[in-house]
């Protein structure tokens, strides 16, 4: 019950510390902004706030590098490579 009370203490003061720092973006806008920031076409300025954010949110940090791992998945699958998980059976 306590390590559930902590947990979202910890959220809410991570929300209202990202809502109130100056030049900030929240979780939310961190996730429209993730595929054009990985595709590399975020102007400099969004680029800098998005960074900033992955630096300061853990939470952030991991769904980027889920994100990255599932990407690599589905091209490697799309590829038909070794660890490929799409296999079609020749009729």
């Amino acid at each position: 019950m306590r390590q559930k009370l902590f947990q979202r203490f910890v959220r809410r003061m991570k929300a209202m510390m990202l809502n109130t720092l100056p030049g900030m973006i929240s979780c939310r806008e961190f996730d429209q902004f993730v595929v054009d920031y990985l595709d590399g076409r975020l102007p400099d300025h969004q680029q800098h706030l998005f960074e900033r954010h992955l630096r300061v949110c853990p939470d952030r940090r991991r769904f980027l590098d889920r994100y990255r791992a599932t990407l690599a998945l589905e091209q490697d699958a799309f590829n038909g490579g070794e660890n490929g998980l799409v296999r079609c059976r020749k009729p």
